[in-house]
């Protein structure tokens, strides 16, 4: 007999993805930037613990990561800045 453990379902990783999860979702709302994908709004990209926000230009960016910091805020949450990194793809 073979088994793994995991875990509980609510081990505190898992509760943070959630937390973080609503404050991402309340944040973006109202924001319409992002990326299409298959005609759906693509807004951030998720794995693991890291999460990616992403937008076809600089401006959009900027305007998503502003409202993730009201966001945040209002939770009582920083974004670490020192963790934060920028990328483009494409020319």
């Amino acid at each position: 007999m073979c088994s793994s453990y995991f875990g509980p379902i609510f081990d505190p990783p898992i509760l943070f993805n959630i937390y973080i999860q609503h404050v991402i979702n309340e944040g973006l709302a109202d924001v319409q930037e992002g990326v299409k994908v298959g005609g759906v709004l693509v807004q951030s990209i998720h794995f693991a613990n890291d999460r990616a926000m992403v937008s076809h230009t600089q401006s959009g960016l900027q305007r998503i990561m502003d409202a993730l910091q009201q966001s945040s805020e209002k939770y009582s949450m920083q974004i670490n800045l020192c963790k934060c990194q920028g990328g483009r793809v494409g020319s």
